[in-house]
Parts: structure tokens; sequence; C-alpha cells
């Protein structure tokens, strides 16, 4: 369901891309790169032989974010500053989470687990910032891009990837299961605990 949103959103842009909304939002950049992103894991399970079933829900939780951003654009809700920090906050918070179903599969413990999503999530959230001082800097995009709201931003996204590293510790964990098998080896390496 993310994904044909997600699709059809891109759709509308491809084909009103005059419309005021899309106007200084590199639009023409999340219809090349959204599409690619969202197939990461499918393209991923197949490429592992379809290893158990497919991870449905940290996949939707991966590709949400995506979906909300572009009807954010759609809806020209960025226009509120306060619109984007929770957009960053509540994206941050659901990769992350999706992001730890696949850790919480492989046998390295809880708190490296979580401090794992906590890393990476920060990582990605600031390589997203970078692209888009990117876009300004060298491509000349007319993205309004202010220090308090980049920084109010970064606050945003770190709070959500904690928020998912909590998830992570707290329920995704004991519940390897979640994440299927396109990264487990907890089946063949027992935690510590169990080795005791």
């Amino acid at each position: 369901a993310a994904r044909l949103a997600l699709a059809g959103l891109l759709l509308l842009y491809l084909a009103r891309p005059d419309l005021p909304q899309f106007e200084g939002k590199a639009m023409w950049f999340r219809a090349a790169i959204y599409p690619a992103l969202a197939a990461v894991v499918p393209l991923l399970w197949i490429r592992r032989g379809r290893p158990g079933p497919y991870p449905h829900l940290p996949d939707g939780l991966l590709v949400l974010p995506l979906t909300a951003d572009a009807a954010g654009n759609a809806a020209d809700l960025f226009r509120f500053v306060e619109f984007g920090w929770a957009l960053h906050f509540t994206s941050m918070a659901l990769i992350t989470s999706g992001l730890g179903m696949f850790v919480a599969t492989r046998d390295l413990g809880r708190g490296v687990s979580a401090a794992l999503v906590l890393g990476t999530g920060s990582v990605l959230h600031t390589l997203w910032e970078l692209l888009e001082w990117a876009g300004v800097a060298w491509l000349g995009i007319d993205l309004d891009i202010r220090y308090a709201t980049t920084m109010g931003d970064f606050a945003a996204g770190l709070g959500g990837s904690t928020l998912g590293a909590l998830v992570t510790a707290r329920f995704s964990w004991p519940r390897p299961h979640l994440g299927g098998a396109l990264f487990a080896n907890r089946s063949a390496c027992p935690r510590v605990s169990e080795r005791r």
C-alpha cells in the first residue's frame, strides 16, 4: 500500500510538475531516487533466494517515510516549519525501527543492536542533509534552507533515531522473527544468555 501511494504521488509530479507546491522542491530528484530506495529490500530478498517469509513489517517502515515526504510535498505542508520537523522525527523513528528489526536477527546483543541502529540512523539523516546542501550549493536548487531550520531537522532526526534505537532494544531484539530471514543468523548463533 505504501509503495502504491508513493507511485501515485510521484506520478502526480510527473504529470503536473507545474503545480506551485512542487516549485523549488527538487521533486525530479525524488522521482528518480525514491523508487530505487523503495526497491532495495525486495531486490535484496530476491537476490538472496527469497529466504523465508517476506519481511513486510520492516520493509513497510522503510518505505513509509518516502511516501510521507512525497505526500507532504504534494499537499504543500512543508511551508510549515513544524511539519518538517515532525516529519524528520517520525521518518527517522520509522526508518531506524525498520532497520532495528533486521539488526535484531543478528547475534549482536541488545545494547550493540540499539547503538548500531542509532548510529546508522544518525549517519543516514546527516547524508540526507548533505544532499540538500549539495543541491543548493552545486546544482542551484532553490530550496528554502535556513540555519535554524536545518538545526531543527538535525535535532528531530536524532530524536527519531533515538526512539528507533529504544524500540529496537525494548521491542524488536526479543522478537527476531519480525525481521525475517533476510539477514538472520540468530538461529545458528544463540544469544549469549542462552550459552551460559
